[in-house]
This record gives structure tokens, C-alpha cells and sequence, in this order.
């Protein structure tokens, strides 16, 4: 009998765990693509969540067997919130409350509703009929959990079905690309670099077609470089806009279904992503370079990593996608990343996203000086999370916001400020390296600060072009797309 209701108490701790990681599972379920999950995370998270449902099937035993009505009940009500309002809040999103929430989170109904919750629970505990009713209490409280304990074994079927199948993806991309046009049979005696910061907007960053003087890095590599003024990127977005331009493309309506990525044609059919020869990879690689890619967001490993040398990305939500250590801790943090921003759940996600998005950009500068050591010429392509926000930078390092969410000229521009920080020493390590004249460089962005931008100027970004050996600047104020420009810097790199 005893061990039938541990049983009973275990399955009840599964539940609740389940209820905590639901943000996580459906994410894995509804949009993998984002996730960058691998088989080891799956071992991570299958940890840590038979851990907390240990846990929490001991809470739970202690509570009703141990302790008094009252002293259990608070127990159990404040072990039992945090996965039911975990649960619930995904679930409205899901079903395309998301706006509704937004709206009720930006008038603070949320703290309401949680002080209602509270009130009730504390009439309930101190009643003096309290006693009498802690079998019915109890009895509510396992019928909930039963009709939930599904949730357990859905977990483990979503965890189960896709995290222990590496799917690369690549495999949906046809044909092995061969470059078809002959741009000369000398091995390269450059390299090229590709510093693409996400969300950089020409506006901020320009007055009166001069880099603004607050970024005295930016301002005096554009002094020696060609200056485009009116670069358009192929896309308004990082989805639309950074596999376009990696695949060659001017413009490419892109989608993700589960966790592969397609390209939608002109009667809205999706087909499965295809490397074309003129793709840059492709041509960097014909050409002799050395190749590789570092960035983060997409799973860049689908679209070229057959072709690069080496490619590595980082997700923005999984943080075992950038943990270098195996933690049961890292599901628990993927799963507060998938939570809204607003208050109250901004409280637990805020500071720990900060972290997240420092670590990401981090890990990218790192291997992209890495990158520096390679004696071979190389093509390197550098996606930086920055300043895209959240806003956890400014001139002086890591210096979150108070809402590092917040989209305000300040806040964007204090970001600003450490790219160009980056870029300085960035390029002072070309130099040391003394790469920095034998070198094309590159700096642009995939997108316009769209939040503060109207909608037809989204693809409009600043590009900046150092070729091998410039030392005048030149500015070019006719309309160009920046694919066609990269394109023709490998095929005619003096041009």
C-alpha cells in the first residue's frame, strides 16, 4: 500500500515537472528549427526533469503525509504555481492570446490576478473549517494533476521522438553545388571578412552620410572604405534576409516548418531550401579560400554546412547550444527563456537572458579571432547578435538596461556604441595579424532597427567595403543590393 502511493506521488511529480517544461517541450514540438537541438541536450533535459519530479514527489509526500493541513497546503500551493502558470501562459499563446496577454501584462492585471490567487489561498489556509476540508482540497488537487499527468508522457514523446534524431537538414538541399563560371584558376592571395551585426541601422549610425562621431571606430574604417548609402539587404528580417544572402539571392520569401527551412515560390508552395551554384559558400570555396561561418540564430549548419569548412551557430532560446558543460541546470534555463518578458516572469527572465545574449556574443567574437590564425586565405562570415536586443551593452562592457527589452534610442544607441567597440578591436587584431590590408572587409547588417523604422525601409542597411589595399574613401549613393556586391567581390575582387 505504501508503495503504490509513492507511485502515486511520483506520477503526481512528473506531472508538475512536465506543467514547468511545457514552454520547452511545445517549443521543441512547434518550432524545432529555432531550438539547435542536439542529442545531448535531450539527455540534459530527460535529467532534469526526472529531477524535479523526485523532488517535487517528495514535497508533495512530506506535505500531505508529514505536516499539518495548513503548514502542507502552503506547501503544496507554492511548489504547485510556478509549473501550473508556466503551463498555462504557453498555452495562451498557443492558441493566439499573445496579444491579449501583452495587453494585460503592460497593465499590470497580471500582478491582480497573481494578489487574487494569493488572497484566496490565504482565506482557504486560515479558515477554521480548514481541517475539515483538506480531504476535499487534497481530493481536487489529485483529480487536477490526473487529468494532467498525460502532459508526462507527452513530454517524453516530443523529448523522445525528435531529440534523439540528429537531423541536419542538409540533406533536404539538392544537388552538390559546382561553380559554373570561371573566375581564374590563381589561388587567392586575400581573405575576406564578413562582419554582419544584427539589426544595425543605417539612420543611427549615419549623419549627413558621415559616421556619426560616437562611433570613432566605424567612423575611421569608413574613412579608407567605399561607403554605400543606399545598400538594401535581400530581406526586412534575419530569416528573410541572411539565408537569401548566403544562398546568392537578391530576394527570398523563407519559412520554417518543424525543423527544416524552405523557400516559398510565386504560388505560396514551399520547397525544400536549394544550393545553387552562384551560392557564396560555393563560390568562396571554387575560388581556393578557406571557409567558415560563426553566428548565431538560424541553424546555419542546414543551409551550407556541406559546403563550409567549418560552421558553427548558437540558438537563441537552448542554452545548452552555447553551454560548454553538460547541466540538468540548462533545460531550466531554456525554459525561463521561452517565458514572456513582461513582469512578473521578467523578473526570473530578464537577468538570466542578459547573460544568454552576452555569452552569444562572446562565443562568436572568440571564434571569429580565432578565425584570425588561419594562414590560408580565408572567407570568413561573422553574425553578431548585437545590437539587435536585448540591451546588455554599452561603451564600457556588459551594463544591462533596467529593461533590457525596451527598445528606446538610448538603449539601442548605448549598444551601438560597444559594436563599434567590437569593430575597433576587431580590426586592431587584422592589423597586429597583419591581415588588415591584405584583407576585403565587410560590415554590414541583415536588417534596420525595425521598431523604430518604417516598414518600407527595413531592408535598408549601412555596407561598408574595405577591399584589399584601399586606403580612399569613396561613396556611392545609387541604389545596390548588397548580395550583388559580395558576389562580384569574389569573382572580381580589384574591381
Amino acid at each position: 500500500m505504501m508503495n503504490k502511493r509513492i507511485f502515486h506521488y511520483f506520477c503526481f511529480g512528473l506531472a508538475l515537472s512536465s506543467m514547468f517544461f511545457y514552454p520547452l517541450t511545445a517549443s521543441l514540438n512547434d518550432s524545432p528549427f529555432y531550438m539547435h537541438w542536439r542529442a545531448i541536450h535531450t539527455y540534459e533535459f530527460l535529467l532534469s526533469w526526472l529531477g524535479i519530479a523526485i523532488l517535487l514527489s517528495f514535497v508533495l509526500w512530506f506535505s500531505f503525509e508529514k505536516l499539518s493541513s495548513r503548514s502542507g497546503l502552503s506547501i503544496i500551493f507554492a511548489v504547485s504555481i510556478l509549473p501550473f502558470i508556466s503551463m498555462g501562459i504557453h498555452i495562451c499563446r498557443q492558441i493566439g492570446l499573445k496579444k491579449e496577454l501583452i495587453w494585460l501584462f503592460q497593465n499590470r492585471f497580471s500582478y491582480g490576478f497573481i494578489l487574487v490567487i494569493f488572497l484566496f489561498t490565504m482565506v482557504i489556509l486560515v479558515h477554521p473549517k480548514m481541517d475539515s476540508w483538506r480531504k476535499k482540497i487534497q481530493s481536487l488537487y489529485t483529480i487536477a494533476l490526473i487529468v494532467l499527468s498525460p502532459l508526462s508522457l507527452l513530454s517524453l514523446y516530443t523529448v523522445i521522438n525528435f531529440g534523439f534524431c540528429e537531423q541536419p537538414g542538409i540533406e533536404l538541399l539538392t544537388d552538390k553545388p559546382v561553380f559554373s563560371s570561371n573566375p581564374g584558376k590563381n589561388t587567392p592571395t586575400d581573405n575576406i571578412y564578413i562582419l554582419l551585426f544584427d539589426e544595425m541601422s543605417y539612420e543611427y549610425l549615419y549623419d549627413n552620410n558621415l559616421i556619426r562621431e560616437i562611433y570613432p571606430n566605424i567612423s575611421a574604417f569608413a574613412s579608407s572604405s567605399d561607403n554605400f548609402h543606399s545598400a538594401d539587404s535581400p530581406g526586412g528580417g534575419t530569416l528573410s534576409s541572411i539565408p537569401a544572402l548566403l544562398l546568392g539571392k537578391n530576394k527570398l520569401e523563407i519559412k520554417t516548418v518543424g525543423n527544416d527551412i524552405f523557400s516559398v515560390n510565386e504560388q505560396n508552395e514551399l520547397i525544400p531550401l536549394r544550393l545553387y551554384p552562384d551560392n557564396l559558400f560555393s563560390m568562396a570555396t571554387h575560388k581556393g579560400y578557406y571557409t567558415a561561418l560563426f553566428g548565431w540564430y538560424l541553424q546555419y549548419e542546414k543551409i551550407v554546412g556541406n559546403i563550409a569548412d567549418d560552421c558553427i551557430s548558437f540558438g537563441m532560446y537552448n542554452y545548452s547550444s552555447l553551454s560548454e558543460k553538460f547541466s540538468i541546470l540548462n533545460p531550466i534555463l531554456t525554459t525561463i527563456f521561452t517565458w514572456p518578458q513582461n513582469y512578473p516572469f521578467g523578473f526570473f527572465k530578464k537577468p538570466m537572458y542578459a547573460v544568454f545574449h552576452k555569452k552569444n556574443v562572446e562565443n562568436i567574437f572568440n571564434l571569429g579571432f580565432t578565425a584570425l590564425s588561419r594562414t590560408e586565405p580565408s572567407f570568413i562570415f561573422l553574425h553578431f547578435p548585437i545590437p539587435h536586443n536585448p540591451f546588455v551593452y554599452d561603451i564600457g562592457g556588459f551594463n544591462p538596461a533596467f529593461d533590457p527589452f525596451l527598445e528606446t534610442d538610448e538603449n539601442y544607441i548605448n549598444q551601438l556604441k560597444y559594436v563599434d567597440w567590437m569593430v575597433g578591436k576587431y580590426l586592431k587584431e587584422m592589423k597586429s595579424r597583419n591581415k588588415f590590408d591584405n584583407s576585403t572587409i565587410i560590415l554590414m547588417s541583415d536588417h534596420n532597427f525595425r521598431s523604430k523604422t518604417e516598414k518600407d525601409k527595413w531592408s535598408r542597411i549601412p555596407l561598408i567595403i574595405k577591399r584589399k589595399g584601399q586606403n580612399k574613401r569613396r561613396d556611392f549613393y545609387e541604389s545596390v543590393a548588397a548580395v550583388n556586391l559580395i558576389k562580384d567581390l569574389l569573382v572580381y575582387p580589384q574591381r
